[in-house]
């Protein structure tokens, strides 16, 4: 890809991935076909380093700023409504389709934020199984992370306790000098970015490799 600090990933719908970068400040907007064309580039004010697409709207976090971001689809993706992150380094965020989720990078916890005109609201926080998580997204049974500071993936119970029931790791993080920084899901797999490297993973949830629990 054309970029090599990307940070957050989402399915505009099943034609379009989009994906920010944090050192460009940019959205980069990829047609799902084989080359993984880009159609277009937004240029952000802050540094994106989560984001999430909610069905109507486009969500970006900024741990420099502290703060959530909701845009217009408009043609700068201007920036509708603003609010303060409920942790210091949000890192990921995800649209389970009822509320919006926040990674924290810093305090290792995920957050669980009710949607409303007054804002968003803390419904439930939770204790991430890894030090520095970086994505969330949820299959029909269960709930998956991501951390940077171990390169894993951790599959939850789907429930209130998020109870980790199992640990992968994909292929391209278990040899190689890269950390993970992104991570979304299709419909039917999953992709992954890192740090200071300009490529995207995609795995089969088959694929991911057992680590001991």
């Amino acid at each position: 890809v054309p970029y090599k600090n990307p940070t957050g990933l989402c399915f505009f719908d099943d034609k379009q991935m989009w994906v920010s970068d944090w050192v460009t400040s940019s959205i980069y907007k990829h047609k799902l076909d084989d080359a993984l064309s880009v159609g277009q580039i937004v240029q952000l004010p802050g540094q994106p380093t989560g984001m999430a697409w909610d069905g109507g709207a486009l969500w970006t976090a900024s741990s420099w700023e502290r703060k959530i971001y909701r845009h217009n689809l408009d043609a700068t993706l201007s920036v509708a409504a603003e609010y303060p992150s409920p942790g210091p380094e949000p890192s990921g965020l995800y649209w389970d389709g009822v509320n919006l989720w926040v990674c924290d990078y810093k305090e290792a916890k995920f957050y669980r934020l009710k949607v409303s005109e007054e804002g968003l609201a803390v419904v439930n926080t939770y204790d991430s199984p890894g030090p520095h998580p970086i994505g969330l997204f949820s299959t029909a049974e269960n709930l998956w992370s991501a951390d940077g500071g171990t390169n894993l993936i951790y599959r939850h119970a789907k429930d209130g306790t998020l109870a980790v029931q199992n640990i992968y790791q994909a292929a391209p993080y278990e040899n190689q000098n890269i950390k993970m920084s992104g991570m979304g899901w299709d419909g039917t797999a999953v992709w992954t970015c890192a740090d200071e490297n300009d490529k995207l993973y995609r795995h089969s949830l088959k694929g991911l490799k057992e680590k001991k629990f």
